[in-house]
């Protein structure tokens, strides 16, 4: 455990030490390319289930991968230099970390779990969700002007940072809500001018993900939330059934990804609100007969979706967190 710990904070010093000192782009793109390794490493097991890694180091080793990741990205996302190789895999890694504590930290050992709750620093972050957020929903300035190509480059990166912002998993952090950026994916019109502001399918999906496996705190509005997985779900099928007349749609992954949102939804499967249940349960039927490429996959719950839509707060009393729908 000392030892893997070690090797693992030397990984992350030498890959900073690069990344900080070198402006040379093949060189830092292969630095960074450590980062995932960092973040998948955090989750590390014993056979019988239990995390090995001592948390003091663990929760140093994620700090210090979310301060580098800060780093580069801020200056990725402002174009000062445009570090996208960089970026991309700094944004993996904390996706990965992400995925690695809430796999972990569940199954402490007896001896970890006297150290008390360890968490990163609230600062550090909002600070990452707060950042992930605003390149999410907000194009940076230098797309102006690009070609179709730099266009679809852009929303590659911009995926991983939606599912950088899913696999966080909460609700929110300060002031910075991954559930309301992964929220505004989904209500974001096809139809915008600028094509750098409309999501691809694909980005929608993972956004969904996220978003049916955020922790329902108190204030969190769980029956907005599935109204907003119902009305995705709805085009989604929509999409399927018309794939053979749109020819951006005919080799996306359909089934794949419905296998995915089917199993994103096990947990609100059992919530405590029955209309998220129910909501889960009739979308569960539907994706699991998209995942068997059934042609009469069925997904017919406007009325449902309606009646979740009592309030348009994804957190209840705050202003901020209204949801705009689209109009039909």
């Amino acid at each position: 455990m000392l030892f893997r710990s070690a090797y693992e904070k030397t990984l992350l010093k030498n890959a900073k030490d690069l990344l900080d000192k070198n402006t040379e782009q093949y060189a830092r793109l292969n630095g960074a390319r450590a980062l995932p390794i960092i973040g998948l490493g955090l989750g590390s097991k014993t056979k019988d289930n239990k995390a090995v890694l001592d948390l003091k180091s663990q929760m140093e080793l994620a700090k210090g991968l979310t301060e580098l990741t800060n780093d580069l990205a801020t200056k990725a996302f402002a174009g000062t230099p445009r570090d996208d190789g960089a970026a991309l895999y700094a944004i993996r890694g904390v996706k990965e970390m992400y995925r690695s504590l809430a796999m972990t930290l569940p199954v402490r050992t007896d001896r970890e779990k006297k150290t008390g709750p360890l968490t990163l620093p609230a600062d550090v972050e909002e600070k990452n969700i707060d950042l992930l957020s605003s390149f999410v929903l907000t194009p940076p300035a230098y797309l102006s002007g690009a070609s179709p190509d730099e266009i679809q480059g852009y929303k590659l990166l911009r995926r991983e940072a939606v599912r950088a912002l899913a696999a966080n998993g909460k609700t929110k952090i300060g002031k910075a809500s991954p559930a309301l950026t992964l929220a505004r994916v989904l209500t974001r019109p096809r139809n915008q001018a600028n094509p750098a502001d409309t999501f691809r399918l694909d980005e929608q999906v993972e956004a969904a993900i996220g978003l049916a496996q955020t922790k329902l705190d108190k204030d969190f509005n769980a029956e907005l939330a599935a109204s907003l997985y119902g009305q995705f779900l709805t085009e989604y099928l929509a999409q399927y059934g018309d794939r053979a007349n749109a020819a951006e749609m005919k080799s996306f992954p359909f089934a794949y990804h419905a296998a995915r949102l089917n199993t994103g939804l096990s947990d609100w499967t059992t919530a405590t609100v029955p209309s998220v249940k129910l909501m889960a349960q009739k979308a569960r039927a539907c994706l699991s007969a998209m995942e068997k490429r059934d042609s009469t996959a069925q997904f017919q719950e406007a009325e449902l979706i309606q009646t979740l839509r009592k309030d348009d707060q994804l957190f209840k009393g705050d202003a901020a967190s209204k949801i705009e729908f689209p109009a039909n």
